[in-house]
Formats: structure tokens, sequence, C-alpha cells
């Protein structure tokens, strides 16, 4: 799971990492580790237990970003480029540093460090390619999506011109097989498929699921995140009270949609980016800005950071503790 801050092995890309709120002064001075490469490679994962990382550099295209796997521990580095391999990206990897996820020629893989190789997954009968986004920290699951291009569905009430496909997908790494997540969400805050579904995350025991519906319907805002839950095969959307026909009810004044959603390594926090729109006095137009938001898991209980200073301040990540770190 890529959003461990509990050790800090941090890149500055022109953003500012820190604690929102009453959490500032509980969070504790980074230390800073220098690695090997000097190509421009950033940090783009880490395992759970921040053992390892991952490392591509400013390629413009998958084929060129040179995927390195880093031993935070030794500094040591593995190439993850493999020949024959026309776009191979990664994602993250596992607590042992043997199963790196990602993409293989376009289609969901894992990397197995043992033998230093790609080997792709099971995709959706009928549909072209996919990634993995994540994998638990044992390397037996992972989660991610397939995508595709088609025409009008059976069941399609999108726009006519809507194309681009999205599923989500749960993976069984020891077969490398699909394996079935029934009841999850078809439907967005407009009442209608646009097919663009995805997990992003997965909890360490493999029960919770975070998920996102919608990439890019905004107007009317459509976007929302929620938590798929493999023992009871049900699903909570995050920050909202569902409606099968009316308007969905927000949890928070002003708030219009959740996106960019990250997981706690241990599964039981997440936060992301709420986007709200709160009228202005004397203005016919409203006041729309981005803030950080927290949900708890097992409570379901959500809240915004919706104060004067944490306008345009991102949820990035949260670690197992609950505490928030933003970006602007």
């Amino acid at each position: 799971m890529r959003n461990l801050l509990t050790r800090a092995l941090t890149v500055v890309l022109g953003c500012l990492l820190f604690a929102v709120h009453s959490y500032a002064q509980s969070t504790q001075s980074p230390t800073f580790l220098n690695y090997t490469p000097n190509d421009g490679a950033i940090v783009y994962g880490m395992s759970a237990n921040g053992n390892w990382a991952l490392l591509k550099s400013g390629g413009d295209t998958y084929s060129s970003a040179q995927p390195r796997l880093i031993n935070v521990l030794t500094n040591s580095l593995t190439d993850i480029t493999t020949i024959g391999a026309t776009a191979c990206d990664v994602t993250d990897v596992t607590d042992d540093g043997n199963y790196v996820v990602g993409s293989y020629n376009g289609l969901p893989a894992y990397w197995y460090k043992k033998i230093k190789q790609w080997n792709t997954l099971e995709i959706l009968t009928d549909w072209s390619s996919g990634t993995v986004s994540a994998v638990t920290p044992d390397g037996k699951y992972a989660v991610g999506y397939c995508t595709g291009f088609y025409g009008i569905h059976e069941d399609d009430d999108a726009p006519a011109s809507y194309e681009f496909d999205i599923a989500p997908c749960l993976w069984d790494l020891s077969t490398g097989k699909i394996i079935s997540t029934p009841n999850l969400p078809t439907r967005d805050m407009t009442h209608v498929n646009q097919h663009q579904n995805a997990f992003v995350d997965i909890s360490p025991d493999g029960r919770y699921i975070l998920g996102r519906m919608d990439f890019s319907y905004v107007a009317p805002p459509s976007l929302f995140c929620y938590v798929y839950d493999r023992t009871t095969s049900t699903y909570s959307v995050i920050g909202f009270d569902e409606h099968p026909i009316d308007d969905w009810i927000p949890k928070a004044e002003g708030l219009l949609f959740t996106e960019f959603p990250a997981m706690s390594p241990n599964g039981l926090w997440v936060t992301g980016t709420a986007y709200m729109s709160k009228a202005t006095t004397g203005s016919a137009f409203s006041n729309e800005y981005r803030v950080a938001f927290r949900y708890n898991v097992k409570t379901k209980a959500f809240e915004v950071y919706d104060g004067e200073e944490d306008k345009d301040v991102y949820g990035a990540s949260v670690d197992n503790e609950g505490k928030v770190y933003g970006a602007t």
C-alpha cells in the first residue's frame, strides 16, 4: 500500500506535505534518505512496512519510465524493466519486496523479484487492457481495473458518445484469476451508469477495498468514492447518503463530490479531496474550492477540513492513527 508516512522517504515536487489542523503538533520531523539514481527518478510507491520503494524516471512514456525497486535499508536498486516490454508501469510493492504490481504491455500484471519477470493477470472477457493499483502486504490479493473502448451497451443509459469503459477487479495473485465482488455500485450521483468504476486500494487483510466512481463527469457532479466490504458484499459511499431516485444528501454542508481517495496502511482510514461549493454574500456566484476529508472505515464517520486556512489543501495520505496529510 503506497500511502505509508510513518517512514519518510519523501520527494517534494512543488507540493508541501504536512499534517492538518490539530495533528500538526504531533508529527515527527522526517528523516530524508538519499538514493542512488541521478536521472531525475522520483519515488512513486512504497511498501506498507516502508522497507521498499518504487522509482520511476521522468520519461515521456511508460516504456521510457525505467521503473526500479529500491531497498530502503540497503539503498540497493533492481531494474524492473523486462526485455520485450513495450510499456510497463509500477504502482505498489509487497512488504518482502518480492511482488511489484502495475501493468505490462498494457495488461494488469505483477513482477516477481526472484525470477525478475512480469506475469500478466486475467482480464475481464472481451476487455483489452488494465492495470493493478495496489497489493496487500503479503502478496495475496491485488486490486485495480480493466479498461476498454466500446460502443453502446445493452443496458447503457450513458450519453451516446460514451465509449471508454473502466471496470474494477480483484485478483488472487496465487492463481492470477479475478475474484468476484458482487453488489458493487453501478450508477453515479446522477443515477446514470457511466461504466467508469475502479478499485484504488485494499486493506492488509483483504477485507476492505477502496473504490471510485466516474473520472470526468463533474457537471452535474457525479463523482464519488466508496469502500467495499468483502465480508458482507456491501459498499458504503463516502460523504453522502445514497438515494436511488432523488439527489444524494451530502454529509457536510456544501459538499459536491469526493475524488482522489487514499487509504491508510492498516485499511481503517480514508482521505482524499472534497469539492465544496458555498454561497457568497452579495454575489450570484458560489465560492468553489477543494479541501481534505477523512473517513473512518469502521464507523463510517465522515468529516471535512473546511476552515479558512484549509482551502485548496488536498488530502494526500492518512496514517494508521487517522492523521491526515495534505498537499497544496
